[in-house]
């Protein structure tokens, strides 16, 4: 459940939480962060895959571009050609936009920040208090990053549909024209 606005950590009273409940919402954030990022992961895998297919695509487009361009008699399909390297472009920066470095918090402390100041003194409902807090602003950024890349990878996977019908268009409008 996504809570309409968002929640200040600071005006929670935390001694007033069973330890157990704390423990109990600071596995649920680990948890969810986790899923977060496995999302993240998969969207990542899945544009490289959609790259493979689309750079070796763009490069014969562009080549057969390159081999008829100027030849008489063939404008039509120096049309269709343009249209198509074109589009396939878009997709391929759709795609590269997608996987395209972004901050993504994974949540883990190393031994280097627990142990450079007081951290490691501190109690374990304080602890777990701050660690929930955290977690809250992590998922919220990592779901930023989450729904950019499905934005990107949406737009590409509508491109790879997309520009084959157009480009048939546009050769046919100039074949029949």
């Amino acid at each position: 459940m996504k809570p309409k606005k968002a929640i200040d950590f600071t005006k929670i009273e935390w001694d007033a939480v069973d330890d157990s409940n704390l423990e109990f919402f600071f596995k649920e954030a680990v948890d969810y962060n986790d899923i977060v990022l496995n999302d993240i992961n998969n969207l990542n895998n899945k544009a490289f895959q959609l790259l493979t297919v689309m750079f070796p695509a763009l490069s014969a487009a562009t080549g057969f571009l390159l081999t008829t361009w100027g030849k008489e008699g063939k404008e039509p399909i120096i049309i269709a050609l343009v249209v198509a390297c074109m589009g396939l472009g878009l997709i391929v920066a759709s795609l590269l936009l997608a996987v395209f470095p972004r901050n993504v918090y994974p949540g883990r402390i190393t031994p280097n920040i627990a142990f450079a100041g007081s951290l490691y003194k501190a109690k374990k409902a304080k602890l777990l208090a701050d660690g929930i807090a955290s977690y809250s602003a992590y998922i919220a950024s990592n779901n930023g990053v989450l729904k950019y890349r499905s934005f990107f990878i949406t737009a590409g996977a509508v491109g790879i549909f997309m520009v084959p019908l157009v480009t048939v268009a546009a050769f046919l409008i100039c074949f029949l024209s």
